[in-house]
């Protein structure tokens, strides 16, 4: 026996020690031979801090972005003003500086106050022939302040009509500063005027002392605007480029470093998890190997042998797999621990005397009465083992499996008589498992029954002794179950003084 256990032990040592090699994901429970897939890991935090750290690498790039165009834009006015104010100055600057040129190209100014006259053709054909750019204009005004000398006056007379030297001069807020005819003499005054029809010009007049005629010169202010946007319109796009480099550059770099860490974080996490989920397993199978060492015990006080025991836990699967197909509300670990369990159907045996376990005939009354028994016994060994080792869905299932495997569909089973869907269903999936392989095997009074008399004796019990459902997933894999039994044969005979006592549908009119 003990060369057994040490057998199925390094057996499933090495297939870990194979698995872990090749990463794989499987897992063997010993002694059943089923893979099960890895246990079900909850969501790694780490998966989590890494998804949040995109997001936040993303939002600090964001956050970046919309503070660097709010400084852009507080730049670009600020830059945009102060290229306007210097363009203003610049064009009032060159307003003035024209007027003193057009005045000492003509030698000053010479009464214009009679229109025809040598001195006012000599001005006009001047004022004439001048080429200013920016849209400048420039005239001369008479002693009243009319308009004498303009480009287009010969064409338009009614223009000696206008006096603009009664118009407001302004300043540069806007505010009057006098008219323009009241301008000093022989000196050049800027500022603004508002001609009502095209709107705030800039103005440059210079008043000769002697003959009283004044040269004017203006430009549309409106020009200023253009000539600002300008200068900076290639500050903004520019700036644009250079900061969205920088955002890209930044979000960048933060992303690949997040990543970098976030990756080097869960490498650790995952080699943590591996070494937790190894150390756990490790546990569970150990514990796992105790309690199907101790099933194999206790199947060895009885009277089945071989690999009863195996057989169980393989047909247990078969079923519960079966069910889950059909009628879903399983999962993979619980038929993986199910199937495990059913190794422990039995266990109570251990605490029935050998007189009555062993009889070769049938039970009385009374020994029947101590032979069921052994359900109870078992279910309170594993609650034992459960508070101790707090693996609760393995024996749990090990507790309702051992208290139950005798219970029958209509109520008149033991311990408790339940009926229906009262017995759990990894009982009524075992009850059905425990009857095929005892009436499948070979006892020392007779043969193995014939399978298809197997099939017919377990469907007359549906509805009596089996849940109808099980027995429909019986239909299923009963040639699965039959090929299963013959690949998992007895390795030795049994013992000719230790006749099996089966609990059968077709057998044990009395005893246990």
């Amino acid at each position: 026996m003990a060369r057994l256990l040490r057998n199925e032990t390094n057996l499933a040592i090495l297939e870990k020690k194979r698995q872990r090699s090749v990463k794989s994901t499987d897992k063997v429970l010993i002694g059943t031979g089923h893979k099960v897939e890895k246990r079900d890991m909850p969501p790694s935090p780490v998966n989590g801090a890494m998804k949040r750290g995109l997001t936040v690498a993303g939002f600090i790039a964001l956050t970046q972005a919309l503070v660097l165009i709010a400084g852009w834009i507080l730049v670009y006015k600020d830059a945009h003003k102060t290229a306007t104010e210097g363009v203003e100055k610049v064009m009032l600057q060159d307003t003035v500086t024209t007027a003193k040129s057009i005045v000492k190209a003509l030698g000053g100014l010479p009464s214009v106050d009679v229109p025809g006259s040598e001195d006012w053709e000599r001005t006009q054909e001047a004022i004439e022939n001048l080429i200013l750019g920016g849209n400048r204009l420039a005239y001369v005004l008479d002693s009243d302040g009319n308009i004498s000398c303009h480009p287009d006056i010969r064409d338009r007379p009614k223009l000696r009509d206008v006096n603009l030297g009664i118009e407001p001069f302004l300043n540069a807020d806007g505010v009057a500063q006098g008219t323009v005819g009241s301008a000093d003499k022989g000196f050049v005054r800027g500022g603004l005027i508002d001609l009502t029809a095209k709107g705030l010009h800039y103005l440059a007049t210079i008043k000769d002392p002697n003959s009283k005629a004044q040269l004017v010169v203006h430009q549309p202010v409106s020009r200023l605007a253009a000539t600002g946007t300008k200068v900076t319109s290639g500050l903004l796009s520019n700036m644009l480029v250079i900061g969205g480099l920088l955002v890209g550059l930044t979000a960048i770099l933060a992303l690949v470093l997040t990543r970098a860490h976030d990756l080097s974080l869960a490498s650790w996490n995952d080699k943590l998890e591996d070494l937790v989920g190894d150390r756990t397993d490790e546990l569970l199978q150990s514990h796992r190997t105790i309690l199907f060492g101790i099933s194999k015990l206790a199947e060895h006080r009885d009277t089945d042998t071989g690999q009863h025991v195996e057989r169980i836990c393989q047909f247990t699967g078969l079923l519960a797999d079966e069910w889950r197909r059909r009628f879903g509300g399983l999962t993979r670990q619980w038929i993986q621990d199910a199937r495990l369990a059913a190794s422990m159907h039995d266990i109570g045996k251990v605490s029935i005397p050998d007189s009555i376990l062993l009889k070769p005939g049938p039970l009385t009354n009374a020994e029947f009465t101590e032979m069921k028994l052994h359900t109870e016994v078992g279910e309170r060994a594993l609650m034992a083992v459960r508070n101790q080792l707090h693996d609760t869905t393995l024996l749990d299932i090990g507790i309702e499996i051992a208290g139950g495997h005798h219970e029958r569909w209509d109520g008149t089973g033991y311990p408790r008589c339940l009926r229906g869907e009262n017995i759990p269903l990894s009982a009524r999936i075992v009850a059905v498992a425990d009857v095929f392989d005892a009436l499948m095997s070979k006892r020392p009074y007779r043969d193995p029954l014939p399978f298809e008399e197997v099939v017919n004796i377990i469907h007359e019990s549906a509805g009596s002794h089996f849940d109808p459902m099980v027995i429909e997933c019986f239909d299923q894999v009963s040639l699965k179950l039959r090929d299963l039994h013959a690949t998992h044969q007895d390795l030795i005979e049994p013992p000719p003084m230790l006749p099996h006592l089966e609990e059968s549908v077709a057998e044990r009119a009395a005893g246990a």
